[in-house]
């Protein structure tokens, strides 16, 4: 699992060979790298724990900007995909599902938000 993301470094502090691990840890350092606004929202439970489900991001930019760009070159990279988008929240909630290629694709799903009035369910303002 990734244990933290500090200074643009992001560990790994588990043996865990999973496709999923590898992708996220090479997608936040891209988004450390492009200059992306972005927290993930998880407590002590850890990575590992949202990985079993989804994986928790507040941006402080709209999500197609860098964002979506560096989502987009790191699964070209990483030998992801894509496969769906879903806007679930007002203003900017999206949810995206992200596979590898092949016969049993490891998945990896994006929960993130951007909402710099806080008018959404969360009433969670992520300033921009």
């Amino acid at each position: 699992m990734i244990a933290q993301t500090v200074h643009g470094q992001a560990t790994l502090t588990s043996s865990e060979h999973d496709p999923s691990f590898a992708f996220v840890q090479e997608l936040l350092l891209d988004f450390v790298a492009s200059g992306v606004r972005f927290a993930v929202i998880h407590g002590r439970s850890g990575l590992a724990c949202a990985l079993s489900s989804d994986l928790d991001i507040a941006l402080g930019e709209h999500p197609f900007g860098r964002f979506s760009s560096t989502l987009h070159s790191t699964c070209r990279r990483a030998g992801f995909r894509i496969v769906t988008v879903l806007h679930y929240e007002v203003p900017y909630g999206y949810y995206f599902i992200i596979a590898t290629r092949g016969d049993r694709p490891a998945f990896v799903h994006l929960d993130c938000l951007y909402d710099p009035w806080g008018v959404g369910r969360y009433l969670l303002a992520t300033p921009g």
